[in-house]
């Protein structure tokens, strides 16, 4: 394995790692800022340690896979979390464990993908950073009409 395909490979893990840890947020308690800063941090780490084990198996560079694999944690992250946050308060308390139950497995699936074809891992990241600025369109829009002159 070279050093492309190993980075790839950390990437996804680092996605997968994001989304999982994005996913378990949707089950803590409303408006706890130094939780959501403390689940961030863990999901980078997540991402950089799986990183770092890919890229280490591979015989390759530990600090370029570890970067990889924390930025792509950090990257579903920010992306995930809020969409799952606004999906978790639409179906209500009792049903969110069914939500959590979905993402994981999409983070198993991205996980998978990335383990088996490393360089797949680039058009989920793509597209973890399309969704993500296509929601901030999408904000920016909705909000644009709603000033109020005083």
């Amino acid at each position: 394995m070279d050093l492309f395909e190993a980075v790839t490979q950390a990437l996804g893990f680092g996605l997968a790692a994001g989304l999982l840890v994005a996913a378990v947020s949707v089950l803590a308690p409303a408006g706890r800022g130094a939780l959501r800063a403390g689940l961030i941090v863990v999901a980078v780490a997540i991402g950089a340690a799986a990183g770092l084990l890919a890229a280490s198996t591979a015989g390759e560079s530990a600090v370029s896979g570890c970067v990889a694999g924390a930025a792509g944690a950090l990257v579903a992250w920010i992306v995930a979390a809020p969409i799952l946050a606004a999906a978790g308060r639409r179906t209500g308390e009792g049903e969110a464990g069914g939500l959590v139950l979905y993402a994981a497995g999409a983070a198993l699936i991205i996980a998978a993908l990335a383990f088996l074809f490393g360089p797949l891992a680039l058009p989920i990241a793509l597209s973890f950073l399309y969704l993500g600025s296509a929601r901030r369109r999408r904000d920016a829009r909705k909000h644009a009409g709603l000033r109020v002159l005083r």
